[in-house]
């Protein structure tokens, strides 16, 4: 099994690239969770067995972990497409995997000044000040983290699209 995390600022490619590049893994995202009514909002939590080792994190970060846990349990291979911007963060879904025998690998993007660029293009644009917030909290990932590998996007790096538009995340 393989857990991938992106590690990215918003609207730095991390959802396009999770898209076109793992169309076969579980696609954990917060963005998805926030879509959930109430009601399955409150299932969630209230029905998994592993709610009790998720109860110390945000609401959000405990559907996520449950999600992490159900697809492991499966035998999956999962993606989690979030900003994943502190070790505190990683650390969770770092050793929640490795619970499972996964392999951990993250992607990093490190395209910073590409991200204002992709904001400008998407239908929910982010302000200026919410990513500039995010490019001063990021942490880059490293291999004492647990990472079994890490793949450093390079700072060039941009979608094409197939009619040769840019794609934003």
């Amino acid at each position: 099994m393989e857990v991938i995390l992106m590690v990215g600022i918003a609207g730095s490619g991390k959802t396009t690239l999770s898209k076109l590049a793992f169309p076969n893994h579980v696609h954990v995202s917060l963005d998805a969770l926030k879509t959930l009514s109430a009601r399955e909002k409150v299932d969630m939590l209230a029905q998994h067995k592993y709610r009790s080792c998720c109860t110390k994190l945000p609401n959000d970060r405990k559907r996520e972990c449950v999600l992490l846990r159900e697809s492991l349990n499966a035998c999956k291979n999962v993606v989690i497409d979030d900003t994943n911007l502190t070790r505190k963060i990683r650390a969770g879904h770092i050793s929640t995997s490795h619970e499972y025998g996964a392999v951990v690998r993250a992607v990093h993007f490190t395209n910073t000044s590409q991200a204002f660029n992709y904001n400008r293009k998407r239908m929910k644009k982010l302000s200026d000040s919410v990513l500039h917030g995010h490019c001063g909290k990021i942490n880059a990932p490293t291999e004492n983290e647990g990472f079994d590998y890490i793949q450093h996007m390079p700072k060039w790096f941009y979608y094409i699209g197939p009619d040769s538009t840019l794609l934003a995340e």
